[in-house]
């Protein structure tokens, strides 16, 4: 038949060339060395997150101020509403510990406006970082910080009653209004209606608690 009469045309052999298989361990180098370098951008990328991150101080002073501003700081924007103690008391040991890491310490220790110094100051003497808040408070003090002086001036209560009572003097001069009952707190109810440089000063034995407002 015809069909039978095709030529029928031989189809060329093709050799496959196969590349040498490659032993385990020579895969695994690759793999283990991107494991590495992953890791090693995840934790630098983590540790920047918590402690360095690079954002605008702006940035890093409002969140300053939504954590531990004073409501009665005549020194804050209006617009700030404040914080009070129980919220400070509140505050998770992280955010503590980065509201006082170094980082966030030179971003208040720049700012224009020394509340900021105070805000943290205010943050470490809630949290009995007693050596960092007298750091801070004195440091916000020398600033011209208004309400520094009457936390400052529980550093001096015991030792040196006279220092304290020109603190909160100074305080209550400069228009923060707990200081006038810490003044009674200190030196007695009803002091504030007598002339403080003639008033004898006493330490308070009130808990830490009850005398930051």
């Amino acid at each position: 038949m015809r069909s039978a009469m095709r030529h029928t045309r031989a189809r060329p052999i093709r050799t496959q060339h196969r590349l040498p298989a490659l032993p385990l361990w020579a895969w695994s180098i690759p793999l283990v060395f991107g494991f590495l370098v992953a890791a090693f951008l995840l934790g630098r990328y983590a540790e920047a997150q918590r402690w360095h991150l690079k954002v605008p101080p702006e940035f890093v002073e409002v969140w300053i101020d939504l954590r531990a501003a004073h409501p009665d700081d005549p020194d804050k924007p209006q617009e700030v509403p404040g914080v009070s103690y129980e919220r400070i008391v509140d505050l998770s040991e992280e955010d503590v510990d980065l509201l006082l890491s170094d980082w966030v310490i030179n971003v208040a220790a720049a700012a224009p406006e020394p509340r900021y110094l105070f805000e943290l100051g205010r943050v470490a003497l809630i949290h009995d970082q007693i050596e960092t808040a007298y750091d801070l408070l004195d440091m916000a003090n020398d600033a011209g910080s208004v309400p520094a002086p009457m936390y400052l001036a529980s550093y001096f209560e015991e030792e040196d009653p006279e220092q304290a009572r020109r603190l909160v003097e100074s305080a209550i001069a400069m228009g923060f209004k707990p200081a006038s009952d810490y003044w009674e707190t200190l030196f007695g109810a009803g002091a504030t209606g007598r002339d403080p440089a003639v008033t004898a000063p006493s330490a308070s034995t009130a808990p830490v608690g009850q005398r930051l407002w």
